[in-house]
């Protein structure tokens, strides 16, 4: 179980149907590789990773009211109204 990567659907599939690889060096990172064996450079971390303060205030500025009520759904369980989801999706348009 060492040697377990999780990849989404995509890129699972580039590595077994489509000849890219996976490897580990001998720090144990990563490499991902092209099928010639080219190891593809790593790609910049774009996550935020500032504190608690500096994201509540960015998105207070966007109008992001996030709070632990945020997560909470109000479905009840009840069927959905299909036309009424048709004509939402619609007005988008």
């Amino acid at each position: 179980m060492d040697n377990l990567v999780l990849l989404c659907r995509r890129h699972h599939r580039l590595v077994h149907e489509e000849g890219f690889g996976i490897t580990t060096d001998p720090s144990g990172a990563i490499n991902f590789t092209l099928p010639d064996g080219t190891i593809i450079p790593a790609g910049p971390d774009t996550r935020f990773s500032g504190n608690v303060v500096a994201l509540t205030m960015r998105n207070g500025e966007k109008g992001l009211n996030i709070n632990s009520n945020t997560i909470v759904t109000k479905w009840c369980g009840e069927k959905m109204d299909n036309q009424m989801a048709v004509l939402g999706l619609l007005q988008r348009e």
